[in-house]
């Protein structure tokens, strides 16, 4: 398992009604460990895995989107949801446990230009006035992951070797309308890092599978477009076949259980996303993601002086890449009042991951999205953290 896997789940941290969620010891109620160190049997694995937070439908904003209009869930080439998880690591789980932020009552002091809400920052370092942006220094300081899931479906163990693959419970929808969790391979496919310095502030940066999707640069001039990949099918055609990065999927959005799946086993290779129409169940139809910003010469480089090493060590991140880094170069404007974080942003000016932010590339950023975040029940602003707004009271 990965470090990250060990990452607490907003969940685990933030309960109902903003109740303590810790025990006699000061620990977490509700841990959880990495599928890997679960027992082999598959009953076993079931229930633990069927306690997990449920994975959540990777949802981009339409490009025609209106503000009341919902998120849209990315469906992949074989016909299935992209999924995804979001996590924190100790050190921004215990400045949480310590202050009792994971009761939203506890979060309304910072109401005020005066007074407001930082997250701790990376072990200080002489030189750097990082007062304006950092209210304590511990460690690695705190950092925020989102992985994307896809459904391991049909993989030769070769090109499983190109993945990380772990495994999670998702539940299928079955014809008398009950749920029914599956043990399911997932392979990841897209990750978001939002790390809290000491030097810069916060730094964000997104990684993807080589295999995601094509350039749109590279369909054009009818380059490179011959791969099998995860969001994009070459030979997609007819009525079927939706237009570039168009919103596809269709509501309920449902799981469902190929006929050809008769087995009462816990584990499954053939479920699909599917919805109801009229009554019949209907598989969705898959996404046509291109990139529509490519990767600048800088990321290309770092790929490839990375890629180079991983692959003589025959290891499995080779086939993953930098699409790109944000961050301020003054990270003290964050918490200036009427600040446009445009103007001090440095790396990319639109930064977005196709397993991620599919639908909306072109004028996406993660740090102008992460400049919304708010806290629970007010305007005042959450440090970059969505996760932060989970606080109940």
């Amino acid at each position: 398992p990965r470090v990250w896997e060990f990452y607490s789940y907003p969940a685990q941290v933030f309960l109902p009604n903003g109740k303590n969620p810790t025990d006699q010891d000061g620990k977490l109620k509700y841990q959880f460990s990495p599928p890997q160190c679960l027992p082999k049997g598959n009953n076993e694995q079931l229930k633990y895995l069927a306690k997990l937070p449920n994975l959540k439908l990777s949802e981009g904003v339409s490009k025609d989107q209106s503000i009341l209009d919902p998120k849209y869930p990315l469906i992949d080439r074989q016909g299935n949801y992209i999924i995804n998880e979001k996590r924190m690591n100790p050190i921004e789980v215990n400045e949480i446990l310590k202050n009792s932020w994971y009761n939203a009552e506890n979060l309304k002091k910072f109401n005020s230009s005066d007074n407001l809400f930082k997250l701790v920052c990376s072990k200080k370092i002489d030189g750097y006035n990082s007062s304006d942006y950092c209210n304590d220094y511990d460690n690695e300081g705190a950092i925020e992951i989102k992985a994307a899931w896809m459904v391991a479906q049909d993989m030769d163990e070769k090109e499983r070797e190109k993945y990380y693959i772990t495994k999670r419970a998702i539940d299928v929808d079955t014809e008398d309308g009950n749920k029914v969790p599956k043990i399911v391979d997932v392979a990841l496919v897209g990750f978001h890092i939002l790390h809290k310095t000491s030097s810069s502030g916060w730094v964000i940066a997104t990684f993807e599978h080589i295999k995601n999707a094509p350039d749109n640069n590279d369909i054009d001039q009818q380059n490179n477009t011959d791969e099998n990949y995860n969001l994009y099918n070459t030979n997609c055609a007819g009525k079927r076949c939706p237009g570039n990065n168009r919103v596809t999927a269709q509501k309920p959005y449902l799981w469902g259980l190929k006929e050809t799946d008769k087995s009462l086993d816990n584990v499954t290779n053939t479920i699909y996303a599917m919805t109801n129409n009229k009554g019949e169940n209907e598989p969705q139809i898959p996404s046509q993601i291109t990139r529509e910003n490519p990767i600048n010469m800088y990321e290309e480089k770092s790929n490839e002086k990375l890629r180079k090493l991983l692959k003589s060590m025959n290891a499995w991140p080779q086939f993953y890449q930098l699409i790109g880094v944000q961050w301020l170069g003054s990270p003290g404007s964050l918490f200036t009042a009427s600040s446009d974080v445009s103007q001090s942003l440095n790396g990319e000016q639109h930064l977005a991951n196709v397993a991620l932010e599919p639908f909306d590339q072109k004028f996406s950023s993660c740090f102008k999205c992460h400049y919304g975040a708010k806290l629970p029940n007010s305007n005042a602003p959450a440090d970059l953290s969505f996760l932060i707004g989970h606080a109940e009271d």
